[in-house]
């Protein structure tokens, strides 16, 4: 009977595996499942903004502008979808179902996040497709290793940080498993084969793209370094350079790029009035700090045998990046056995290093985990280790980054190390399934000890991920009956339909990336205004989205600044007046960093409502709600 179960499953892995990994989510994340519209996986930030822009686009009326175009926020500009982090992808399909076919805004939330644990579900399905050649017929630990890197990777940790379209890793399995079909390709050309791999690649560029545009870069780069390693050590050794898969991937790749950025172009009618260029390339909270493949994260128990010199809180978002306690031990254990073996006479690092330089797909990860990294970490490296910092040459934008503007648009940096990682842990597994090999020869009661502690170091880190993820759950502040409790008495003084837009003080400008005119947000004030708003289904003047116009940030500003609303404004404004909502709490303990120039705006904002003389509504809680005639009292 054991034996019959045993061959099912070595008979339909997959399977299985889909049923695991579903039992597990339905156990991580039951409180998500079960009411999925009760919950966020952050309702703080960048994270609680990403659900507004998301939720809002699906409910709001549809634009004048275009169907991709934004209402919600910016007013009376608004924003065209690819600027708003709502993932295009999934929110313009609910967005036409939502026009066309039947209402489903009330359950957006919950769509939104059944979507990103369903990225959770499929990815140890790929990881699997991707080491199961190398386990030699184990597949229990593969089905093992699968299910384990789905949560200790780094991009499941952008649910907690609120950035979900970043969080898709089988986009980078999905490019991983296209780079072995690329170098499978190179050792056998089938016309049939190159037709599909540049399908592939098109396709995954351009959907990519539609999630999240940083996508482009992330998956072009390790591509192109990939394809041209291949095609440089493959020709080296056949003396026989094969030009038409390094043009036609590449090229196909470059395609995709511009077809989208075209596409957006054509639809984006501010095209030409955003900045070439964005500040904050290069900054060292956006790049990857090489210390941080050393450093494990808050909720990991064990540490690494070799530590860091930076600790775990030191570490920013973005260079999050912890091999795990299993890749270095794997690294540790492969070294000492190569070392062992070295020390018998039965091989050579000369040996060694041929048999690696021999095996092009290995060596062509190799450079492409070198170059990944290269490129997280900026144009100069400094390590904690020693005082100094050092020109990082070998990154791909070190001579590139100050005459091609559009590499300063995608200045975090640090989610290049995405691809390396995946490599590294790609490798870490096929290195764990050759010692289990080469110890089984040896000894295999050494093998069986060395394997059971690996797979208990890597259940540890696993467990702990589990644990972390499982509080990785809010509130959703978004839910109807608690926005009818929160405005019940607002709602019986004011009829919303009889403003056109809300005006909230203090101010939010954030986004044109010209941090002179930016007024960064509180969260508690953002989360109330941005209640309001869901609420009300009146947009909003304040802006907390990414690449917009600066003349559009730099009028909003100037309204605060010169207590006169600019014509590129009053021009767009319907005879409606305006819902003003004005904390003096939040403006008096106003502290967070803004730039001389905008700083004013932020501190002395309430200046404006004696300045247009607004008429007040309501005083609740502390927060005044005023009538503002935009268009007479200017």
């Amino acid at each position: 009977m054991f034996r019959q179960i045993y061959n099912k499953i070595l008979s339909h892995p997959i399977i299985v595996l889909a049923i695991l990994q579903l039992l597990i989510v339905l156990v991580v994340f039951s409180h998500v499942i079960l009411e999925p519209n009760a919950y966020m996986f952050t309702n703080t930030y960048d994270g609680l903004k990403n659900y507004f822009t998301f939720t809002q686009f699906i409910a709001q009326d549809p634009s004048a502008y275009s169907p991709w175009h934004f209402t919600q926020m910016n007013y009376p500009f608004g924003e065209y979808v690819f600027f708003t982090d709502n993932t295009p992808l999934l929110a313009m399909p609910l967005k036409w179902i939502n026009t066309y076919l039947f209402s489903i805004e009330a359950h957006s939330v919950a769509i939104h996040n059944y979507f990103f644990l369903l990225n959770i579900w499929l990815t140890p399905i790929l990881f699997f497709k991707l080491i199961h050649p190398y386990a030699n017929k184990r597949v229990f630990l593969a089905l093992f290793l699968a299910i384990a890197f789905s949560w200790i990777n780094p991009q499941i940790l952008k649910l907690s940080y609120g950035v979900y379209n970043l969080s898709l890793s089988i986009l980078l399995l999905i490019l991983l498993l296209l780079l072995r079909k690329i170098y499978i390709y190179w050792l056998e050309p089938k016309q049939k084969d190159f037709i599909t791999i540049t399908a592939s690649i098109f396709a995954l560029i351009v959907i990519s793209a539609f999630a999240h545009i940083y996508y482009i870069p992330l998956i072009a780069l390790p591509l192109g370094v990939f394809v041209m390693s291949v095609f440089l050590q493959e020709g080296i050794r056949t003396k026989n350079y094969q030009w038409k898969p390094v043009i036609g991937f590449v090229l196909t790749a470059l395609i995709g790029g511009i077809s989208f950025y075209l596409l957006t172009q054509y639809i984006d009618q501010y095209a030409a009035l955003r900045n070439s260029t964005a500040q904050g390339f290069n900054w060292s909270e956006w790049k990857f700090v090489p210390e941080a493949i050393l450093t494990p994260y808050t909720f990991n128990d064990l540490f690494p045998l070799i530590r860091s010199c930076k600790s775990p809180s030191e570490i920013s978002n973005e260079s999050s990046g912890f091999w795990g306690n299993f890749t270095w031990a794997v690294l540790f254990l492969c070294f000492l056995y190569v070392l062992f073996q070295r020390v018998k006479g039965n091989l050579s690092f000369k040996s060694l290093f041929e048999r690696i330089r021999k095996n092009t797909f290995i060596s062509s990860l190799l450079f492409t985990v070198l170059f990944s990294y290269a490129a997280a970490s900026g144009t100069y490296i400094k390590l904690c280790i020693i005082p100094l910092s050092f020109d990082n040459i070998i990154s791909p934008f070190y001579f590139l980054y100050e005459h091609i503007d559009l590499i300063t648009q995608f200045r975090c940096l640090g989610r290049f190390s995405w691809m390396g990682f995946w490599m590294v842990s790609l490798m870490a597994c096929i290195l764990f399934f050759k010692l289990l090999v080469g110890l089984e020869v040896k000894n295999r009661t050494l093998r069986f000890i060395a394997g059971l502690c690996l797979i208990f170091i890597l259940g540890w880190d696993t467990f702990n991920a589990m644990v972390y993820q499982s509080k990785v759950h809010q509130v959703n502040v978004f839910e109807e009956s608690l926005l009818e409790e929160k405005f019940k008495v607002l709602n019986e003084l004011a009829d919303f339909t009889a403003y056109q837009a809300i005006y909230t003080i203090p101010a939010v400008q954030v986004g044109s990336e010209n941090y002179d005119i930016t007024i960064d947000d509180q969260d508690g004030w953002t989360r109330f205004w941005m209640q309001l708003s869901a609420y009300s289904k009146l947009p909003l003047f304040n802006c907390k989205m990414s690449r917009t116009a600066e003349n559009q940030a730099r009028a909003q500003v100037d309204l605060l600044l010169e207590k006169r609303v600019p014509d590129l404004i009053l021009d767009e404004l319907n005879e409606l007046p305006v819902l003003v909502v004005y904390s003096p709490e939040y403006e008096e303990n106003f502290n967070l960093k803004v730039l001389d120039y905008a700083r004013p705006a932020a501190e002395k904002g309430s200046q404006i409502i004696k300045a247009f003389q607004m008429d007040t509504i309501l005083v609740e809680n502390n927060i005044y709600y005023l009538s503002w005639d935009i268009k007479n009292q200017n």
